[in-house]
């Protein structure tokens, strides 16, 4: 009996010991949506929903940042469409506009947060084989510089997209710490048409045309110089925000038409453009 009640305390003491107290259960990571598609503004759990595979997407993503330098990194998070869902969103054509906790907030129209989006592996040759379909999402574990998930770490919720495009610089849309998605089914705005310098009309041989646009940060100018239209594949007339040399005017040594087509983030894409040369 003295042997049952010394053993008894024993575990006792052991039990209330600092090492074996029950670690604390994490807090949960929350996301307000809120918008007119809601009747009123919900609010979900990541942790909960990543406790089912089916919400969750990890992988890799190929991306380009406006320097421009091209990365690869690793991501693991709830897709956006299962937050969605969980928040009782019906099917619509929405803007979801994300906000982060300092209020940086950013912007994809119903067309570009549905859009196929891939990893390609061989972004820096320009080479789309082996491209791989990946999702948009809120990712809770990342790795900014390396191409495996297992090097992912914890961080606040990060809106995180692969290219729909090997030229697209989705890298300035990764949101950190989203703590809100705004969800809008007004029309987006259509981004302005381009402009440029000179004139269209008559120029001198090997003179050379400047493309310009007032919002030029926030959007990519693509061209094409043989009459096609151009699309995201085309040439990119401002490919870094940061290096102004790199936004080259273009050269004109014969008649030219010079098409121009601005893309961004939040809005329709610009009507085309149209410029046309005359070399003198």
């Amino acid at each position: 009996m003295k042997k049952s009640c010394l053993l008894l305390a024993a575990l006792l003491l052991l039990a209330l010991s600092p090492g074996c107290a029950k670690a604390p259960e994490a807090p949960p990571v929350e996301i307000t949506l809120s918008g007119d598609a809601l009747e009123s503004a919900v609010t979900v759990d990541l942790t909960e929903l990543s406790s089912k595979p089916e919400n969750v997407f990890s992988g890799v993503y190929s991306s380009i940042n406006n320097w421009p330098t091209n990365k690869l990194g690793a991501a693991s998070g709830v897709t956006v469409d299962a937050i969605l869902r969980s928040a009782g969103v019906p099917e619509g054509a929405y803007t979801l506009t994300f906000i982060a906790g300092d209020g940086y907030k950013i912007s994809l129209t119903d067309q570009q947060w549905r859009a196929e989006r891939y990893y390609f592996p061989n972004l820096d040759s320009g080479d789309p084989s082996g491209a791989e379909v990946n999702k948009l999402i809120l990712a809770t574990t990342r790795a900014k510089d390396s191409a495996d998930v297992k090097d992912a770490v914890p961080v606040k919720p990060t809106l995180i997209f692969g290219q729909a495009t090997l030229s697209e610089h989705n890298n300035v849309a990764f949101a950190e710490d989203v703590v809100r998605i705004e969800i809008s089914s007004a029309i987006p705005a259509q981004w302005a048409a381009a402009n440029c310098f000179p004139a269209p009309g008559d120029i001198a041989r090997g003179d050379t045309v400047k493309l310009e646009h007032p919002e030029m940060g926030l959007v990519k100018l693509f061209y094409t110089l043989d009459g096609t239209d151009p699309t995201p594949d085309s040439p990119t007339y401002n490919p870094s925000t940061y290096q102004p040399d790199l936004n080259a005017p273009i050269k004109l040594d014969s008649d030219t038409v010079i098409k121009v087509l601005v893309t961004g983030y939040g809005r329709h894409d610009s009507e085309i453009a149209e410029f046309r040369f005359t070399v003198r």
